[in-house]
């Protein structure tokens, strides 16, 4: 735990009751979220506080646990919904949970974390995941003109300082009764949240400034609300045998197993270099993964294009290290007629011919 963490922790330690009163409704800004949960689902709140994100499922019949690295505001949310299950856990120690889950909330917390541990902390989300789950997120807005946490003054001290994103970061008084603490908060912009994201293998579907629920500028909005779309970090990308660089599975795929969630944020009515084809005419620009995905004529993985979600999905067990294949000739209806180089016993020659224009792309 870094100096930062620690300092925060110490301050919601000291606070936790007095916080925990100020955290008696369920914000405007989070009702949108109960669109991304089904019954059934296996929910995560990370900072969970006193753990009043409960009040927004309650309409809904969940697995819910809530871990928070205040020890005081878990004894808080223990007294307050002592049918829950509720954990010490700081994030920088999710791997300890040893399971996945369709759904993590996220309110307030990443903003906690300065530049060089975000990443660290969204990985860290990323590996309780399952792909195709949802990161829920709302973070402070700190670029509000009105808003008491402002980034506006420290701007106006320091201009220079806000000219990197590494040191955005500011400390802030939370007062209540006769206390008063010191708080780090990041003052994240929509651009930076959804970079962050992306490198980190979500596909961002919502991302925009909040007051009160409504959409708004971000000089009046109170928060940001992101929601995300884990689509896979258990893939990497390297050196192929087959064709230039492919993609590799990082850990042992089962058979049948939906191990990746296409993202559909980047779609073209035409191929352009490496797009890949989708279906109903449609390709995708995905540069993390899909684009790099060889042919092999004994493929590995499937495209599943047949629903609104296009995933791929392992034809038999994928070792740990094994390149990720597919079959060309199952999705392209107009493809060129190119050389294959899969060398596999059962290799035709070639792939995505197209027999009404006898287009050849080799000698």
């Amino acid at each position: 735990m870094n100096d930062i963490n620690e300092k925060n922790r110490h301050s919601y330690n000291q606070v936790a009751k007095l916080f925990s009163a100020t955290r008696s409704y369920l914000w405007h800004d989070l009702t949108p979220f109960i669109d991304y949960i089904q019954t059934g689902d296996k929910i995560l709140d990370v900072g969970c506080g006193n753990g009043r994100q409960l009040d927004l499922l309650k309409e809904v019949k969940v697995d819910y646990l809530g871990v928070d690295f205040s020890e005081n505001l878990i004894e808080a949310a223990r007294e307050k919904y002592p049918e829950a299950k509720f954990q010490v856990l700081d994030l920088f120690e999710l791997e300890k949970l040893n399971e996945r889950f369709d759904a993590v909330l996220c309110i307030s917390v990443l903003n906690h974390f300065p530049y060089e541990d975000q990443a660290k902390i969204i990985k860290n989300i990323s590996s309780v995941l399952r792909p195709g789950g949802y990161l829920l997120m709302v973070n402070w807005n700190l670029w509000n003109l009105e808003s008491k946490k402002s980034a506006w003054w420290p701007l106006l001290k320091n201009p220079f300082k806000f000219l990197f994103r590494q040191t955005r970061g500011i400390w802030t008084k939370w007062k209540g009764g006769q206390e008063a603490v010191d708080l780090y908060y990041y003052a994240f912009n929509k651009k930076r949240l959804r970079k962050l994201l992306s490198k980190a293998g979500f596909m961002v579907l919502e991302n925009y400034y909040s007051r009160k629920g409504h959409r708004v500028s971000w000089l009046f909005g109170n928060n940001i609300v992101t929601v995300a779309k884990f689509c896979s970090s258990e893939l990497e990308r390297r050196k192929s045998k087959i064709h230039g660089y492919g993609i590799f599975a990082k850990r042992k795929l089962i058979k049948d197993e939906i191990f990746y969630y296409i993202p559909l944020n980047k779609l073209s009515y035409r191929n352009y270099k490496r797009y890949a084809y989708i279906g109903n005419g449609q390709y995708v620009n995905d540069h993390g993964v899909l684009n790099w995905v060889n042919h092999s004529c004994n493929a590995n993985t499937r495209i599943d294009i047949n629903r609104p979600d296009p995933v791929l999905i392992a034809c038999r067990d994928i070792a740990p290290g094994e390149e990720i294949t597919c079959d060309y000739d199952d999705t392209e209806e107009l493809g060129v007629y190119r050389k294959c180089l899969c060398k596999e016993g059962a290799c035709k020659g070639h792939f995505g011919e197209d027999k009404s224009l006898k287009v050849k792309m080799f000698d």
